[in-house]
């Protein structure tokens, strides 16, 4: 009987002990989960507006659109189509920090987007695609961001 006794001591103490930490760890693993989806969104949300802001960027500064004449609007535009492409080309870090590995399909899609359109800035006026053709490799690499994003999303 006393060691019955004992052994229910013992039972209890264990659960005691062990339940809430279990609670505290499930608790914890919630909150992590929580972060990570709320930084994952935080992030998405960056990237579809940096995406944006890289294409009327890119957009604005085409030859077609821009007046050469005037060299402080050259010079605006061009510093605009630069903090827009280096807020894009920082998104690639954030995914890499939140997704690891499994980011690596949102960050080459990402580098897509930017990779052709900023050759584009190094060419002579007439051989930059026309407007309509660079708006339309826009939107179609857009798109390609956008899928890419959402099997990261499903997996968080």
């Amino acid at each position: 009987m006393e060691i019955a006794n004992i052994i229910i001591a013992l039972a209890a103490l264990v659960i005691s002990v062990v339940v809430p930490f279990l609670s505290v760890y499930a608790a914890q693993r919630l909150v992590r989960r929580e972060a990570t989806r709320k930084s994952a969104m935080d992030a998405f949300l960056k990237i579809n507006q940096d995406t944006m802001a890289y294409r009327h960027a890119l957009l604005a500064w085409h030859p077609a659109n821009s007046h050469a004449a005037d060299p402080q609007e050259q010079r605006q535009l061009k510093s605009d189509y630069f903090d827009a492409f280096s807020g894009l080309r920082s998104n690639c870090l954030s995914i890499g920090l939140i997704f690891g590995n499994e980011g690596d399909e949102l960050g080459k899609s990402i580098q897509d987007l930017y990779a052709t359109a900023h050759a584009w800035t190094d060419t002579d006026a007439q051989e930059c695609p026309t407007v309509e053709i660079c708006e339309a490799h826009m939107n179609s690499q857009i798109k390609k961001v956008e899928q890419s994003m959402r099997p990261l999303w499903e997996s968080i």
